[in-house]
């Protein structure tokens, strides 16, 4: 289980990464800002827990289709 303070921050920022992707004119830039900081946020946390390192694992694929979507960099991946 991650601890809950990430988990929120992260089901926050996730959210607003899928509900700007499903307007009719998503304000990328914004999609993009919430996804990197889910990137980071995660990357960092699986440095030390089990759990992050498991649940980025999963979601790194999807992120980085996403990011290429949106047209950026998903700066920390792989870090």
């Amino acid at each position: 289980e991650l601890p809950a303070d990430l988990k929120d921050n992260t089901i926050k920022r996730l959210g607003a990464c899928t509900a700007e992707t499903k307007e009719q004119e998503p304000n990328k830039q914004l999609a993009a800002s919430n996804l990197e900081r889910v990137t980071e946020t995660l990357t960092e946390a699986s440095k030390t827990s089990e759990a992050a390192k498991k649940l980025w694992n999963n979601i790194a694929p999807t992120v980085v289709k996403i990011s290429i979507w949106l047209g950026t960099v998903v700066e920390s991946f792989g870090s």
